[in-house]
C-alpha cells in the first residue's frame, strides 16, 4: 500500500467491513458471481442499473495509481471478476495526477459507490456514509487553509485553492 493511500481511511473508519490485500495476495473467490470489481468501463453497469444486488456480498475497489491499475487488472484473480461503475465525479483530491479530474482518489471512490448503492437499494440517502470522508475533508481543508494563508501558488492543479471567505 502506498503512503499516500486514501483507502486507509476506510479501514479506520470501518474496520470491519474493509481488508487490504498487497497484489500477489490478492484472494481467489470461491464465487466470484457474489463479487464485483468497481472499476470505470465504457462496457459495464453503473451502480444504479445494476440489478442482482441481492447476489453480491463483496465489492472489490483497487487501491493503486491509475497508470498501475490496468496491470491490476490483468491478474487471473481480478480479470475474472464481474466490474460495475459509478457515475461520473471529479475529484477533489490535492495530489496531481496526469490522467484526469474523473478519476477519484480511492476512499472518493468507496464513498460514491456507497451513496449510489443506498440510493439504489433503499431510494434515500440521508448521509450515512459521509464520515467516510472525514480524514480526507480534514486534509483538504488543512491543505485549502495552508495555501490561502501562506500566499503560496498551489501549481499542480489550477483554480484548486478557493479564495479565504471570511464568516
Amino acid at each position: 500500500m502506498l503512503s499516500k493511500s486514501t483507502a486507509v481511511h476506510a479501514k479506520i473508519l470501518a474496520p470491519e467491513s474493509t481488508s487490504f490485500y498487497e497484489v500477489n495476495d490478492i484472494p481467489e473467490y470461491e464465487n466470484p458471481e457474489e463479487v464485483l470489481l468497481l472499476y470505470p468501463s465504457d462496457d459495464v453497469p453503473t451502480v444504479s442499473e445494476f440489478q442482482d444486488w441481492d447476489k453480491i456480498s463483496t465489492v472489490v475497489f483497487i487501491d493503486s495509481q491509475w497508470h498501475a491499475a490496468k496491470k491490476i487488472l490483468k491478474l487471473p484473480n481480478v480479470a475474472k471478476l464481474p466490474r460495475i461503475k459509478i457515475d461520473q465525479y471529479s475529484t477533489q483530491f490535492w495530489r496531481y495526477q496526469r490522467v484526469g479530474p474523473e478519476c477519484l482518489a480511492t476512499i472518493e471512490a468507496i464513498y460514491y459507490f456507497m451513496r449510489e448503492y443506498q440510493l439504489k437499494t433503499s431510494n434515500s440517502y440521508d448521509g450515512e456514509y459521509d464520515n467516510l470522508l472525514f480524514y480526507f475533508t480534514y486534509f483538504y481543508n488543512k491543505i485549502q487553509k495552508h495555501y490561502q494563508t501562506t500566499n503560496k501558488n498551489f501549481k499542480n492543479i489550477e483554480n484548486y485553492i478557493k479564495p479565504e471567505t471570511t464568516q
